[in-house]
């Protein structure tokens, strides 16, 4: 839990465009990530937040090994000769 004192300054709070911006990725990868509970962030209601400092050192320390590609729909216009 996100813990503020006079002492720390608080946090800027991005929202899912402004954190995939920042981290090169589209705005659907940042929100799948919060979606699935892997990429850390806040919930004010029903807006998600991200500290961008967080999630990019987030980032740096997570094992990113694989990427996961939505399978590609081919549609095939073929005409049968006969």
């Amino acid at each position: 839990m996100l813990e503020l004192n006079m002492n720390t300054p608080a946090p800027k709070l991005a929202t899912a465009e402004e954190a995939a911006e920042a981290m090169g990725v589209p705005v659907t990868q940042v929100r799948n990530l919060v979606r699935q509970g892997k990429m850390p962030h806040y919930r004010l209601g029903h807006y998600i937040r991200i500290d961008i400092e967080e999630a990019l050192s987030w980032l740096r320390q997570e094992p990113h090994t694989s990427v996961e590609v939505a399978p590609k729909i081919i549609h095939h216009n073929a005409r049968r000769k006969g």
